[in-house]
């Protein structure tokens, strides 16, 4: 390979006179199927660097909602409001989903960690990173399809994190609604503009489900 000082991407100047002849060596005897692999595996790291800032940002998000849910009894505690059952219930329930989805992703995160890890073993070494690449290289599924795998596996624990917000928003309209039906017949409206006005929202929502048992509070006695 010859360098082109003119051209838009030049090696450096390095002020040592060793490490200038051994990286002048190391590109006089590159080619283009060195060139080319080179490229190919920084492309791979790149894709591998973002599916794992995609999958800790998953994560963080089920942790927030965690939070959120664990913490919804206490918040309204703290305004002197009571904790309406119902509210409860739906509140540990999304927690325990949530739980079990932080479980997961937290997998996913520890797989990819390792994953990325095994690749960075191969950085700096020309000659494994183009047998990689070498067209008569035995057919095997590489550290990125193993990433992918993850990702799609991602794709399908993102739905469910949305599918279990959107049951906690649902219940919670529905108990809302059930419990403005009594404020409203007790109002200055008529009921029968009550009755017009509440019915096609309250058959539109999933009422609230009562559970058998239900999940104790951080730091409640057995």
């Amino acid at each position: 390979m010859t360098i082109d000082r003119s051209a838009a991407v030049v090696p450096p100047r390095f002020a040592d006179k060793t490490l200038r002849k051994v990286m002048g060596q190391l590109i006089s005897r590159a080619d283009d199927g060195d060139l080319l692999a080179s490229f190919l595996w920084v492309c791979e790291g790149k894709i591998a660097r973002d599916i794992h800032a995609y999958l800790e940002k998953h994560r963080d998000r089920i942790q927030r909602e965690l939070d959120y849910a664990e913490n919804r009894s206490v918040i309204d505690s703290c305004l002197l409001a009571p904790v309406d059952e119902y509210y409860d219930d739906i509140a540990c329930d999304t927690a325990r989903t949530m739980e079990r989805l932080l479980s997961e992703a937290q997998a996913f995160c520890d797989l990819s960690t390792k994953i990325r890890r095994t690749m960075s073993e191969d950085y700096g070494n020309t000659e494994k990173i183009r047998a990689k690449y070498t067209r008569d290289t035995e057919a095997e599924p590489s550290s990125l399809e193993r990433l992918i795998r993850i990702w799609d596996a991602h794709l399908d624990a993102t739905i469910k994190v949305d599918k279990a917000l959107a049951e906690d928003r649902n219940r919670t309209h529905a108990v809302a609604l059930l419990k403005v039906v009594p404020q409203m017949w007790s109002g200055p409206i008529a009921g029968r503009e009550v009755t017009r006005g509440i019915a096609p929202m309250i058959h539109a929502v999933e009422p609230p489900r009562i559970k058998g048992s239900r999940r104790p509070r951080s730091g409640a006695s057995g």
